[in-house]
């Protein structure tokens, strides 16, 4: 099981950021706008997916463990269901199963 470092999180959130057009201070506040909590659930997804537990994620996130189930959950649900979410997972589903940009012989 890898661990996702500080600099792999810091690319995700910069990434995901870049794609729902917010910034790291909004995707990692306490907002529930719709749009940023979508972008903070799929973040957590990403780095959940990476092979974190839920506790650690939750931490990376300053969220308990149950925000990250519920997180990952709802984007499952809503990839699914909304075109619009599943085009952006689309766009960020590399960064769940490939090694970061510049990373990729370090593992």
């Amino acid at each position: 099981m890898s661990i996702v470092t500080k600099e792999e999180f810091e690319g995700i959130v910069r990434i995901v950021c870049d794609v729902y057009r917010v910034t790291p201070k909004q995707l990692l506040g306490r907002s529930r706008f719709q749009h940023l909590a979508e972008a903070r659930q799929v973040a957590m997804t990403i780095v959940k997916k990476r092979g974190t537990t839920y506790q650690e994620a939750g931490r990376m996130f300053d969220r308990d463990h149950g925000t990250v189930l519920h997180a990952c959950r709802n984007i499952a649900n809503r990839v699914e269901t909304d075109r619009h979410t599943y085009a952006r997972w689309q766009t960020l589903k590399h960064l769940a199963e490939e090694p970061m940009p510049g990373e990729e012989g370090l593992k």
